[in-house]
């Protein structure tokens, strides 16, 4: 099994287990308050793990708040939803 470590995301309110090779993105270029981006630099996968802090939809369940921001995501990337295909 990999080495891993432990990094304390937004300033300690969570932590997360990562692989030991990772590095913080915030090192090498700026990331927006809100997100957390740590990359493998030890293999060329393209792995790459952000955490990001979403605004509270008052109007969206907690059992509905994965889909909903999921699909708000896919949305703002210019992806349509599945039913919208031809």
């Amino acid at each position: 099994m990999a080495e891993t470590k432990q990094v304390e995301l937004f300033g300690g309110a969570m932590v997360c287990t990562i692989p030991a090779h990772w590095r913080d993105v915030a090192q090498i270029r700026q990331v927006p308050d809100n997100q957390e981006v740590y990359q493998d630099c030890a293999e060329e996968t393209g792995a790459i793990l952000v955490v990001e802090i979403l605004e509270h939809q008052s109007d969206v369940s907690n059992d509905d708040a994965s889909q909903f921001f999921f699909e708000d995501l896919a949305d703002s990337n210019g992806c349509s939803k599945p039913e919208d295909r031809v």
